[in-house]
């Protein structure tokens, strides 16, 4: 995988679909898409990686916390922080590495 560029900011309409690819496709090249500032995509991506960040403060208030995740479309991937409304879904297991995702809203 290659990086596309910068990281785009995720918002609150993440939509979630189940794990396994087999029921569909990755939208490849919609990274690349991102990178370059396509604001009318709607892509299925999976989750390469996801990881808390370190608060300046040392502040470990889960409600608190920032997350970053690597958004694969299956040939280049791009990073985004996650909006801190998406929290309970991070910390209830129901986006982790490797879920498959439909990027509704993004900035």
């Amino acid at each position: 995988l290659t990086h596309a560029g910068p990281p785009p900011h995720i918002g609150p309409s993440l939509v979630r679909l189940p794990k396994t690819m087999a029921e569909f496709d990755l939208d490849v090249g919609a990274a690349m898409r991102l990178y370059q500032g396509d604001d009318g995509l709607m892509p299925t991506l999976q989750i390469a990686d996801l990881r808390a960040l370190q608060s300046k403060d040392g502040n470990s208030d889960d409600s608190n916390k920032r997350f970053r995740v690597m958004l694969s479309d299956g040939q280049h991937y791009v990073t985004a922080m996650l909006s801190s409304q998406l929290n309970p879904l991070v910390l209830d297991g129901k986006l982790e590495k490797f879920t498959v995702v439909k990027l509704t809203e993004y900035l």
